[in-house]
């Protein structure tokens, strides 16, 4: 028995050919030394930069706790970055300075040559209309930001100003795209207002942290923040060339997975992109506090997003609202991709001090949820949870075949929005106290086309959604079990501009192509349309058919169904059209008393309620999406939520690290009315087209250059994770036979290692 399990075990676990056994390199801030070191435990060097070019394939690099002072890193090796046991690492894009001059009650750097940032890189194609915004530079007090002003007489306590006597300027004033006065690398000097006597003050100094390229990397509990990224791709910076832009942190690593981290204070490039692979992971981590766009995934194919939590970005404030092809900000932005999983994670702003439910709160988070842009096909976003989103939770923009399901949407200005996709699914969705929770509407564009001539030929081509076949035109959408509740919010000036539950806008394409409600619609049934009041909203659903004739308003679901003007086979025939007070509903298991109380929410199906069991069966592929069963009744509503413990939440994952800036309430709102120019008797809502950002540079890894348009501890077991999964597998299987009933050890299958227990 020994001889054989000892031949069977050496079969098992011999090294691949060539390859040396793994191992863990140390790396400690404050202990170590890049000259001196070795990477043992007695020996650790000082700097992820210098540790990931001792490694080999398959070794881990552990870093002690600390804080890493440095950016520019490229990961070429497929290792495992993570922690040591216990320790809390951060990788920081900031430097302390403490050399400065009183000049009465302000405080200069005594250095002027910091890094210059390119304060006109935006993908607003005029950066001056987004004011202090495009200024990415970042200093910290206390650990706190600053507040940066246009001038030095501006500055005050908790403000600062950055001297650039020669700074990075447009070739053509106000034109991006004119191209760059490229400028030397360094140069400024910063003025503050903050005594800095007896006080930490940062500097930010580094725009990319991290490039992973090689596959199969593992990053795992580290966090990465206070980097100054601008938000276009092709700044060609003297020193770092391309680096100056895109994303804090880039993943192009094929096979990898980036977990139990917290993305924040990037400036205003996107916080974490995945780009340009495949089979990626992103889970457990935390996207909080960053200047612009979250989290992005671009050109990639099989990425899942799960587990992970957004909150409180956009934090420079750039325009979001009547943006055109610039508007680009969301928690999440992704765009050319397939086989997306966006699952069980959480957008709370219940605590940013605006209500978003009230259409007349100017907030500077008004900004998406996620956002599928371009060509995200074969996709899906489920079980997710969106609270006081500011602008569309959900938002699904000339993509194809997506799957939206089982997601809960409270206290938002827009639920789900569907504009030039076709084949999307929409099933068991719960919206409530939302100012318009369901958009589908039809395209301008079409053909994955961006832009064409008077003849009609296309002169912004987008070529992944041409490559694909992708029509750009809302058709043979599905839309069953859902339940839709609006917001009790109207405009004094527009009393119709909100007032309708469901939505449905006609469009005509460039080519004269004409597309309306009927030619969206595949399928609906089974919906429930809940209000408190019959008064407001007036309608439960508008059902225009052309672009050029008026539209039906529908004030009951009754007269919906029983109008000659939809065609769509049976629809709405087993709806419900519920009007009750908060307190009397009998939908959910628990509806506060107040909108605003989101926390008091259980929006499961309340038993033997209206939405008990009166749902229609899923389809396979929904059902599988969800993880629940396909072929027979269901409640309406959600039926997975992340909101109910479904998966786990980012929160817990790192309750231990950066404190979560989520609440349960949603705050007062801190800003006078917005201006809304519309004021129409017909509820229809074209609104403006929007698109993804703008082309990017060659010879930068972060993206391709053809584009036309704009604290767990899962992982840390990695003894067997250079062995192929087979192997490990058939070791599994082969240690629990052989050692289970003589030891009484049982094993378990933990990733790409074991872990044993009795």
């Amino acid at each position: 028995m020994a001889a054989f399990l000892t031949l069977a075990l050496m079969s098992l676990f011999s090294p691949v050919a060539s390859s040396a056994a793994p191992n863990t390199v140390h790396v400690s801030a404050t202990d170590g030394s890049d000259q001196d070191g070795d990477g043992s435990t007695a020996k650790p060097y000082a700097t992820l930069a210098h540790a990931v070019t001792q490694v080999s394939d398959g070794d881990t690099i552990a870093l002690d706790s600390g804080t890493y002072r440095e950016g520019g890193i490229f990961v070429r090796k497929s290792v495992t970055i993570t922690e040591e046991p216990g320790a809390t690492a951060v990788l920081d894009g900031s430097q302390v300075v403490s050399d400065w001059r009183q000049t009465g009650n302000a405080w200069t750097t005594s250095s002027s040559d910091f890094v210059r940032f390119c304060d006109v890189c935006t993908t607003n194609n005029d950066p001056s209309r987004e004011g202090m915004a495009a200024y990415v530079e970042q200093v910290f007090y206390d650990g706190e930001p600053l507040t940066q002003v246009a001038s030095a007489d501006q500055v005050t306590d908790g403000t600062f100003y950055v001297y650039d006597p020669d700074p990075v300027t447009l070739q053509q004033p106000n034109d991006v795209s004119s191209g760059y006065n490229v400028k030397p690398h360094r140069g400024t000097a910063y003025v503050i207002g903050s005594d800095p006597n007896g006080h930490t003050v940062e500097i930010v100094e580094h725009a990319r942290a991290v490039t992973l390229v090689s596959g199969g990397i593992v990053w795992d509990g580290v966090d990465v923040q206070r980097y100054s990224p601008v938000q276009r791709w092709d700044y060609d910076d003297p020193e770092i060339g391309t680096m100056t832009g895109g994303a804090m942190f880039v993943n192009q690593s094929a096979g990898s997975t980036v977990a139990n981290s917290t993305f924040s204070y990037s400036a205003a490039g996107t916080a974490a992109e995945i780009t340009t692979t495949e089979n990626v992971t992103f889970k457990g981590n935390r996207v909080v506090n960053n200047g612009g766009v979250g989290f992005g995934i671009n050109k990639s194919k099989n990425v899942t997003a799960e587990n992970n939590l957004w909150s409180r970005n956009n934090l420079a404030g750039f325009i979001t609202t009547n943006c055109g092809a610039y508007c680009t900000l969301s928690d999440t932005k992704i765009t050319h991709s397939e086989g997306v999983r966006y699952a069980s994670n959480t957008h709370d702003y219940s605590d940013v001090g605006y209500d978003h439910s009230d259409p007349e709160v100017e907030s500077p988070y008004r900004l998406n949820g996620v956002w599928f842009d371009e060509g995200v096909v074969d996709s899906s976003i489920v079980n997710n949870s969106f609270i006081n989103v500011g602008r569309t939770a959900i938002y699904d923009e000339v993509s194809s075949h997506n799957i939206i399901a089982s997601n809960v949407v409270a206290s938002s200005h827009e639920g789900i929005v569907i504009s030039g996709s076709d084949h999307d699914q929409i099933w068991n969705n719960t919206v409530v106290d939302t100012v318009s929770p369901l958009i589908v509407r039809e395209d301008t564009r079409y053909g994955g086309c961006n832009a064409r001539a008077a003849d009609g030929s296309c002169t912004a081509p987008e070529p992944w959604s041409r490559s694909r076949g992708l029509s750009w035109n809302t058709t043979n959408t599905s839309i069953y079990n859902n339940v839709f509740g609006q917001s009790s919010s109207r405009l004094a000036r527009d009393p119709y501009r909100y007032s309708v539950i469901a939505r449905f806008s006609a469009g005509t394409n460039g080519d004269g192509t004409r597309i309306g409600a009927n030619e969206m619609v595949e399928g609906m049934d089974h919906n429930t349309y809940f209000r408190t009041s019959a008064e407001q909203p007036s309608y439960v659903i508008h059902w225009k058919t052309d672009e050029e004739q008026p539209g039906f308003n529908a004030s009951t679901l009754a007269d919906f169904t029983g109008s000659s003007t939809v065609t769509v086979p049976n629809a709405e025939v087993n709806g419900q059209d519920v009007v009750a007070s908060r307190g009397s509903q009998d939908l959910f298991t628990e509806l506060s008393d107040n909108a605003k109380n989101t926390g008091k929410n259980n929006l499961r199906a309340r038993p033997g309620g209206r939405l008990d069991g009166t749902g229609t069966a899923l389809p396979k592929d929904v059902a599988t999406a969800i993880g629940e069963e396909s072929d027979t009744p269901v409640n309406r509503g959600a039926l997975v939520s992340v909101t109910w413990g479904a998966g786990g939440q980012a929160q817990a994952n790192n309750a231990s690290k950066t404190a979560s800036s989520t609440g349960n309430t949603v705050g007062a709102q801190a800003s006078s009315a917005a201006p809304d120019a519309t004021a129409t008797p017909d509820p229809s809502d074209a609104g403006s087209t929007t698109r993804g950002a703008g082309a990017t540079a060659a010879d930068n890894p972060g993206h391709a250059a053809d584009s036309a348009s704009a604290k767990g501890t899962a992982g840390r077991a990695v003894s067997l994770a250079s062995l192929p999964t087979a192997r490990v597998l058939a070791a599994s299987a082969l240690i629990g036979a052989l050692f289970g009933s003589v030891l009484g050890v049982g094993v378990v299958r933990y990733r790409s290692g074991l872990r044993m227990r009795r």
